[in-house]
């Protein structure tokens, strides 16, 4: 089965990411989605253990990595979980993402629903997408 989740940037970013996973069991998850407000360049992108924003990043703790690797970028074999790489920031401000991940999940324990995206200052948290409505208010700090 089909899951979807969402990762929508309000304040001083703007934008939304829609991650999509089209298998129970080692599906990759395809990350779509813009952020605008950006500075021009690379900026590092991460997915951090705690979904908790208050404080800023620093609630949202360290990277979520459950099985204790090594830093890495996201082509490296040994990395986090949220080790999701670079994203590239156009000089209109804006990143647009188009990526899959092997090494992240939107089903079961490992899941990184609920857990925050964090890009520099900013973090978001990542919900999924309300099965009705398609929909979920996400809170950014």
């Amino acid at each position: 089965m089909a899951i979807n989740a969402v990762c929508i940037f309000m304040g001083n970013l703007i934008g939304s990411l829609i991650f999509l996973q089209q298998q129970t069991h080692d599906g990759v998850v395809h990350v779509t989605g813009q952020i605008r407000n950006l500075s021009e360049g690379e900026h590092g992108f991460h997915i951090h253990k705690s979904g908790d924003l208050r404080n800023g990043c620093m609630n949202a703790n360290s990277h979520y990595n459950p099985f204790n690797k090594t830093h890495g970028a996201s082509e490296d074999e040994e990395k986090h979980v949220g080790d999701l790489g670079n994203m590239f920031v156009e000089s209109n401000g804006v990143a647009v993402l188009d990526a899959k991940f092997e090494h992240v999940t939107l089903h079961g324990h490992y899941s990184v629903i609920g857990r925050s995206v964090v890009n520099e200052m900013q973090s978001y948290i990542i919900k999924e997408l309300d099965k009705n409505t398609k929909t979920k208010a996400i809170e950014g700090k």
